[in-house]
């Protein structure tokens, strides 16, 4: 397994922990989210917009992830504390 793919298990795990102080640490400063609801936000939105949100998710799991260079694209399923569940993919430059 590549240092990326570690790394963003690590990131995955701490949603699951709620360990946010993984991500505050791990996420670069000049980090930007951007998804369908949030369009290039900075890591302080990140965390005051979306953090709160994973608290309605009782766990994730990666199920695929392919690395291409600086980036990667990660597949997971999440179920959430409704019993909800869904699958999401995202890019991430590591």
């Amino acid at each position: 397994m590549s240092g990326k793919s570690e790394l963003i298990r690590k990131y995955f795990a701490a949603y699951r922990t709620r360990e946010r102080k993984v991500l505050e640490d791990g996420l670069a400063d000049n980090f930007t989210f951007t998804s369908p609801y949030d369009d290039h936000i900075s890591k302080a939105e990140y965390f005051e917009r979306c953090w709160p949100v994973s608290t309605t998710q009782m766990t994730n799991e990666i199920e695929r992830i392919m690395e291409e260079g600086e980036e990667a694209f990660v597949t997971y399923r999440v179920v959430t504390a409704k019993g909800e569940t869904f699958r999401n993919t995202g890019i991430l430059r590591v």
